[in-house]
């Protein structure tokens, strides 16, 4: 049932796990975070149970029931604490007035139940939403985080904004993961290259300027997939307004919400990787589609600098700027060898950096209080040489 603890392991102690676990199919990327760590061996060392916290959403539902249903989220919590009586608890937070509101509430009562809380941020918006934000507002966000125990991000690039907003608080890198096993390599196939995007359609994420560029580069033969369930009706309504505008129909296609397996078998079909978002946390669609083995075409919203070198394992592109997608979607299309190189040293970065599997070590010893970041960032440095010897090309 959605909103009951679960767990690999039983008894007292270990770690409790605060995060969304809906039926599937999963298509967030943090449900798909919490699955695999629940599926991991970390999950038993530490006899992990979860916390659910999905939530059917129902926008038409009068403000009472929603405050009523909240409110007996935190009584179930308060429950949790008691039976398990866990060590940490790590809750998994997100952007956001009321996502933000409600893991702040648990990482409080857990703290008063005296446990050790670590509180992991997601979302690749929270920095332009702090920033939005009026004073009130930043100062609550600020009391709020500073109830954690410690804080957990997903790169340097959000470290640097916690460490602003909290200089006194412990901050750790842990990055997301990706289960190698499940990726298909791409299939060799002639004729129209398809271009991948997949996550909600909307402005943030850099589909009004695909569709922008779609417009300039009509004279090859390339189609554009969009794979993701529209953001709002009026948001659809303009991007489509914009594809008639623009006379696009014809090499845009939309496949609408993809679970997991058929998630796989676009990356699989797709040639490129196409993500110019204005805003992101660490996409998992972008490790997905290292873990495939595409050559990948992406803006340097939040880590995705870190995620991969420009030139040597993707092409790097301005937030907004159509026609730089535009052109390098013509190079990429012009060149088979370019497309094979930066495919061969993304997959090498992927493997090296961000196997699920390292990731799950790194929550092995963040949960034994003794997390050495230095110690794992010097087992995955990759110097040129050896990424070009794990890729099988020439350095």
């Amino acid at each position: 049932m959605l909103g009951q603890p679960t767990q690999p392991g039983d008894g007292t102690g270990g770690v409790l796990l605060v995060g969304p676990l809906p039926e599937p199919p999963l298509t967030g990327g943090v449900e798909i975070g919490v699955s695999m760590l629940l599926r991991s061996p970390t999950a038993r060392r530490h006899r992990m149970q979860l916390f659910n916290t999905a939530r059917r959403r129902d926008p038409s539902r009068p403000l009472w029931e929603r405050l009523t249903y909240q409110l007996r989220k935190f009584v179930d919590f308060v429950g949790a604490l008691r039976r398990q009586k866990p060590d940490t608890v790590h809750v998994k937070a997100s952007w956001g007035g009321v996502n933000f509101a409600q893991s702040i509430g648990y990482c409080m009562l857990a703290r008063l139940f005296g446990r050790r809380v670590l509180v992991q941020l997601h979302g690749g918006s929270f920095d332009t939403w702090y920033c939005n934000a009026g004073r009130p507002a930043k100062t609550a966000i600020r009391i709020g985080l500073s109830s954690a125990s410690e804080i957990v991000v997903l790169s340097e690039y959000w470290r640097a904004m916690v460490r602003e907003l909290l200089p006194s608080r412990p901050v750790h890198v842990v990055p997301n993961g990706v289960e190698l096993e499940n990726a298909v390599p791409p299939r060799s196939r002639g004729g129209e290259l398809r271009i991948l995007t997949i996550g909600t359609v909307c402005q943030r994420k850099g589909h009004f300027d695909i569709v922008r560029a779609a417009a300039r580069v009509k004279d090859l033969p390339v189609r554009f997939v969009f794979g993701g369930p529209d953001e709002n009706i009026e948001s659809a309504q303009a991007l489509r307004s914009l594809i008639a505008a623009l006379g696009t129909a014809s090499n845009i296609e939309f496949l609408g919400p993809v679970g997991s397996d058929e998630k796989w078998k676009q990356l699989a079909e797709a040639d490129i990787y196409l993500l110019p978002s204005h805003g992101e946390n660490m996409p998992n669609a972008i490790l997905e589609a290292m873990a495939t083995g595409l050559p990948i075409v992406l803006s340097r919203a939040g880590a995705m600098p870190e995620m991969l070198v420009d030139g040597e394992s993707g092409v790097f592109v301005d937030a907004g700027d159509s026609d730089a997608i535009s052109a390098a979607v013509r190079r990429l299309a012009r060149s088979r060898e370019l497309r094979r190189a930066l495919a061969a040293g993304a997959h090498a970065r992927v493997q090296a950096r961000y196997a699920f599997g390292r990731i799950a070590e790194r929550f092995d010893a963040l949960y034994e209080g003794a997390y050495d970041e230095a110690r794992f960032e010097s087992a995955v440095a990759l110097d040129h040489d050896e990424v070009g010897a794990l890729a099988g090309r020439p350095s």
